[in-house]
């Protein structure tokens, strides 16, 4: 078992631990050795309940409490937090229960927004099943739902108790949420670490190591992370991609159109990274070889029942209500080379129009 330690600053009040391990019985053992709880719970949803759980459950033989809810990214709502919440109150889930977050990254967010909100808080672990989850969603403490078809507009972060990754859960993905998972790994070699970009965007997609991908992405994220716990400045390069990608993410949400988010940030980086040119000098070499890079993996766009023009305002909007505004400006995480991100970049409205104006995605509509 590769144990990965996430020290924050003293005055950040939990510190936790990301096992990597394919060993379920053994550190589900542990599990329960090292938690003291009052009653266990366990969050799932739909499609994992069918992949994941038997073998979860064939190990885990604590009693608990199990939460299936609908997967996909329309369950991470209000609706579904109250659903949890009362099912929490039914069975008395005291200041002492632990809730296990079994499932992928929508799983992560929705699982400790509501451990981390009821009765102000009870302890909640990430077991990710997809890499998404892996690699992104289950590291850091950032949790959230949706609102107003807005990606993440209610959140905080809220740090789990303990991370396991294992890796033997991929074998049940489909190569699409592969994929999906990928761009994220892809985004943090863009963002801090070239060599590893070059590594990833040189490998064929069936090659790909993914315990070292898993490994060497939660280290990045972990080391981001542990500089700027709370998001004030170096953690928002980790929005690479994401201004744009979460925008397309919330037409998706607004026109019932499933996409997976990775496929949303896998568009958003080829656009933010076309809109770096001006804004941070990013070499016309580099956006070639980055849209190159992400292009070969194939992410599929959605189809979406809505003319261009409708698509770029719609886009426009959300980003004029992105978290990471300030003063009423857009601001975007931006590369200024491969490897490297520079955050709180103002971008011009006008520049945002007419780099979507000239998408092929946008073009197609």
């Amino acid at each position: 078992m590769r144990i990965l330690p996430l020290e924050l600053p003293r005055f950040i009040p939990s510190q936790h631990e990301v096992w990597i391990s394919e060993d379920i019985q053994e550190y589900l053992r542990l599990i329960k050795a090292n938690f003291q709880a009052s009653s266990w719970w366990v969050l799932t949803d739909s499609n994992v309940y069918q992949a994941c759980y038997p073998r979860f459950h064939r190990y885990f033989n604590q009693d608990h409490q199990l939460i299936v809810i609908p997967a996909g990214e329309a369950s991470k709502n209000l609706q579904t937090c109250q659903t949890i919440w009362t099912q929490f109150e039914s069975f008395g889930a005291d200041r002492n229960a632990v809730c296990i977050c079994l499932g992928g990254g929508m799983i992560s967010d929705i699982g400790g927004f509501v451990s981390s909100l009821w009765k102000r808080g009870i302890r909640f672990i990430h077991l990710p099943t997809s890499l998404l989850g892996m690699v992104d969603a289950a590291i850091g403490g950032k949790c959230g739902i949706d609102f107003l078809h807005g990606k993440n507009l209610l959140g905080q972060i809220s740090l789990p108790s303990l991370v396991v990754s294992d890796t033997s859960w991929l074998e049940s993905l489909a190569e699409r949420e592969l994929k999906a998972g990928l761009a994220e790994c892809l985004k943090h070699g863009l963002v801090a670490d070239e060599t590893y970009w070059r590594r990833l965007a040189a490998t064929n997609f069936k090659e790909q190591e993914w315990e070292f991908v898993v490994y060497r992405s939660q280290m990045i994220k972990a080391e981001v992370v542990k500089t700027d716990p709370d998001e004030q400045w170096m953690r928002k390069i980790l929005n690479f991609g994401h201004s744009l990608g979460h925008a397309l993410e919330s037409i998706c949400l607004e026109s019932g159109v499933s996409f997976l988010h990775g496929d949303a940030i896998a568009w958003g980086m080829k656009v933010e990274t076309k809109l770096a040119m001006e804004a941070t000098g990013l070499t016309s070499e580099h956006v070639s070889q980055i849209v190159a890079g992400i292009d070969q993996f194939d992410y599929p766009l959605p189809l979406l029942p809505l003319s261009k023009e409708t698509v770029i305002n719609k886009l426009i909007y959300y980003l004029r209500n992105d978290k990471k505004n300030n003063q009423q400006a857009i601001r975007m995480s931006l590369l200024s080379r491969i490897g490297k991100c520079e955050y709180d970049v103002e971008v011009k409205e006008n520049k945002i129009r007419e780099v979507l104006e000239m998408d092929p995605f946008i073009a197609s509509l």
